[in-house]
């Protein structure tokens, strides 16, 4: 029995640990506006391996994106992997999207493809601000 709870709980501590990237973050630094809202890199998860780099954004949007996907008081965390060549190459590794009260309505932990970002763009300064965090 005692093994048993013991396993329950070593279980759990990792499940929280695993959990904690996305909602334990603390420290959000605000890096720039886009057309509905504002965006963010947490400082506390940025990490490089040699030419790798990986790293959280949050987009809290302040206003409903065209589509519709996005409403007013939504937000989004994702998981970025950077390949820090020339160029630059970029990918998502996962999302989670929420609501105004909180309420994840959406996630994805498949990577995209690789996209090369073009230096100077929204992508290029994420990056660049995300490297002054790289532990």
């Amino acid at each position: 029995f005692m093994m048993k709870r013991k396993r329950i709980l070593v279980f759990l501590m990792l499940f929280l640990f695993m959990f904690a990237n996305t909602a334990l973050a603390t420290n959000w630094v605000y890096y720039n506006n886009f057309s509905e809202g504002r965006s963010y890199v947490d400082t506390e998860t940025v990490y490089r391996s040699g030419n790798t780099l990986y790293f959280w954004e949050l987009a809290m949007y302040d206003k409903d994106t065209y589509d519709g996907w996005y409403l007013a008081g939504d937000r989004v965390t994702i998981k970025y992997e950077v390949k820090l060549t020339t160029p630059r190459k970029m990918r998502e590794l996962e999302f989670h999207d929420y609501d105004y009260n909180n309420k994840e309505f959406d996630y994805g932990t498949t990577p995209t493809d690789w996209w090369t970002v073009e230096s100077g763009s929204y992508d290029d300064g994420l990056i660049n601000l995300a490297l002054k965090y790289a532990k």
